[in-house]
């Protein structure tokens, strides 16, 4: 499983998420976690997760626990500590990605080209760094999430026992950092799975060892949530009465808000977006285009129907929007039309945002010095983007891609 292609993703991931980790004070969300796992620590609250000594019930353990550990093996409680679990967790996602991509795409000829700028490109999506920088709960469960989809995707394909079990493990850990939320993606994930391979020869789906799946994964991940309805049922109750009012009255959006998830793949969203058109994406992705998209747009269709919405959800969508506008980014070598424009179109403006930094820096920072760190980050962004452009001009694809990353 691991080779040179993974070992460049984790040393990029690494340098990625890792650059100054403990520097941004902690977020809300963050708050909640780091109080509640120093609380395990020295007040030994590890089932009954509490806050400022109060029960706290909103949000599944298995990611504080992780925080928790983070803290007693290193022994402080500092931040980039207590973020050194979501650190690995977004390692984690852009290594399960790759493989499920190799699995997705296996009949391709370029399998492995297309894995690795899937998780090249899903490693420097805005969302990823941002998650994968925070200590919330959403990259653990969805880092995880997608390796139980990893693992149940070779489980159908090769008939083993072993991958079941393995993504029932998964699974079940993800429900226990985030809960119903994981039957969402899920849903969506089967539904790809369906469209996926219904029309291949795989071995005939064993109903023994999808039950054994669902029952590992219920037995890792329901009895946190029983105890606390069968021992603390009048807390279960208040604290489902306050959730209820806030997924209704709170972070309120329009149906339509998700649809600016490209937005969030960064200077990846016009390849996006245009691999999406199925008049590009069919000539390029092919046979995977419909699953991808029924994947994604499955996922968006169930986060619309809440009320409540907030951008950190859409992380939920990364793993295979990546994997869409990997596939198509490396099938557009196929279309010389494609092959010849959809580069300058997607990264053109990149590389002129990237050689204009320093003119930037000038006009909107007000004390501006040359001889400041800011100018000299400023500077090498320049020559980043002249480098950019240089690739762009000479049709260099794969140089191009691996600069923006």
């Amino acid at each position: 499983m691991f080779n040179k292609s993974t070992l460049i993703l984790i040393i990029f991931c690494l340098v990625n998420f890792g650059a100054h980790l403990g520097v941004l004070d902690p977020t809300l969300m963050e708050a909640r976690n780091f109080i509640t796992a120093r609380e395990m620590i020295e007040d030994g609250h590890i089932w009954e997760t509490t806050m400022n000594g109060a029960p706290r019930i909103e949000k599944p353990p298995f990611p504080t626990w992780l925080t928790a550990l983070s803290a007693l093996v290193f022994g402080r409680y500092d931040n980039w500590v207590m973020r050194i679990p979501a650190l690995l967790m977004g390692i984690l996602m852009i290594f399960w990605a790759y493989q499920l991509a190799i699995q997705i795409f296996r009949k391709h000829e370029n399998v492995k080209e297309i894995a690795f700028i899937s998780a090249w490109i899903l490693s420097s999506t805005v969302l990823t760094i941002e998650m994968s920088r925070t200590g919330s709960w959403d990259i653990f469960y969805i880092s995880i999430a997608t390796g139980g989809f990893l693992y149940l995707y070779k489980g159908l394909l090769k008939n083993r026992m072993k991958d079941y079990f393995i993504s029932g493990i998964l699974l079940g850990l993800s429900f226990l950092s985030k809960g119903p939320a994981v039957l969402a993606i899920l849903v969506a994930f089967i539904i790809f799975l369906w469209i996926d391979l219904r029309k291949q020869s795989i071995p005939k789906v064993s109903i023994k060892k999808i039950s054994l799946l669902f029952f590992v994964m219920l037995s890792i991940g329901a009895p946190w949530f029983l105890y606390n309805l069968f021992f603390h049922s009048e807390l279960v109750s208040n604290v489902g009465s306050k959730e209820a009012i806030i997924w209704t009255t709170k972070h309120v959006k329009p149906f339509y808000f998700y649809l600016i998830f490209p937005l969030y793949m960064g200077i990846w969203a016009i390849p996006t977006v245009i691999g999406m058109i199925p008049a590009f994406g069919r000539r390029s992705i092919d046979k995977k285009y419909l699953p991808l998209m029924a994947w994604l747009g499955i996922n968006i269709l169930l986060m619309s129907l809440m009320p409540m919405k907030k951008e950190r959800y859409l992380l939920s969508i990364m793993v295979p929007t990546a994997l869409l506008a990997g596939g198509f980014l490396c099938g557009i070598s196929k279309d010389v039309m494609l092959r010849k424009r959809v580069p300058i179109i997607s990264f053109f403006p990149v590389s002129i945002a990237l050689i204009l930094a320093p003119v930037g820096l000038m006009l909107f920072q007000e004390s501006f010095s040359i001889a400041s760190l800011e100018f000299f980050g400023a500077v090498l962004v320049s020559f980043l983007g002249i480098i950019l452009m240089r690739y762009l001009l000479k049709g260099k694809f794969h140089h191009t891609v691996y600069t923006l990353g």
